[in-house]
């Protein structure tokens, strides 16, 4: 069947949005022939919308474990490393940032400067960063998020390896991907290899290629990382094509 120009059946199917909120209609038209009967099954289809995506905030309140552990993060009690940025530093438990990260575990475990003097340099973040970076650490939340925050948060938690607070930052840049700022969301998510929000970075590009590809942040893009410019315009190129040959 011939879908309309602003989507393709293949944008639909590789959809990994999960939501009962959104419902599509499939329009058939229908001829009957008197005096016979025929049936047929072709395909079966399940999707959702791609681009009404929101990031709902935890409605649960904080267990009383993790209100004992923000406690303990914010009193600082019996801290044995302090974790400096560019502009602060912060008192943390090494037990805690061991277990929820592999490379705390690791530079902990080993005879290395760090764990010598009992402070760990984060210089390529700022305070903000490290305070919600340590809070997810602490409690597995992060209760005030916004782009800025994401975009930079994600990276944190890539290098540190930290794959619950990737997905939880990357539910958040999903939710707010437009126009503007969807080629520094494909960009971030190019560079630490996070495929679910490249792909729906992606699919937002195909859907609105006509505006983005007139921004100063598609021309940011192409001179700063050609190799995704390319990337992107061989996928629209590729459903110009295939909604050529349904038309056709």
């Amino acid at each position: 069947w011939n879908f309309l120009d602003f989507i393709t059946k293949g944008v639909l199917k590789n959809c990994e949005i999960s939501s009962s909120r959104y419902e599509f209609t499939l329009k058939c038209e229908v001829c009957i022939s008197k005096n016979t009967f025929s049936s047929s099954f072709i395909e079966k289809l399940h999707f959702e919308s791609p681009f009404s995506w929101e990031f709902l905030p935890r409605d649960n309140p904080p267990s009383s474990a993790q209100n004992e552990f923000r406690n303990i993060f914010a009193s600082k009690t019996y801290s044995d490393v302090t974790i400096r940025c560019s502009n602060d530093e912060i008192p943390a438990h090494k037990f805690i940032l061991k277990v929820r990260s592999p490379v705390f575990a690791a530079m902990f475990d080993q005879d290395m400067l760090e764990n010598k003097i009992g402070v760990v340099d984060m210089a390529d973040i700022d305070g903000k960063i490290l305070k919600a970076f340590l809070e997810f650490l602490y409690t597995d939340r992060v209760d005030k998020m916004d782009y800025d925050i994401a975009k930079n948060l994600i990276l944190t938690a890539d290098k540190y390896q930290v794959p619950l607070l990737v997905d939880e930052c990357a539910s958040f840049l999903k939710s707010t991907a437009s126009i503007e700022n969807v080629c520094e969301i494909i960009s971030i998510a190019d560079m630490i290899h996070c495929e679910s929000l490249k792909s729906y970075a992606l699919s937002f590009i195909e859907l609105n290629a006509a505006n983005i590809l007139s921004t100063a942040a598609w021309t940011d893009l192409i001179e700063g990382n050609i190799k995704l410019a390319t990337y992107i315009l061989s996928k629209l190129s590729a459903n110009i094509r295939k909604s050529a040959m349904n038309k056709s």
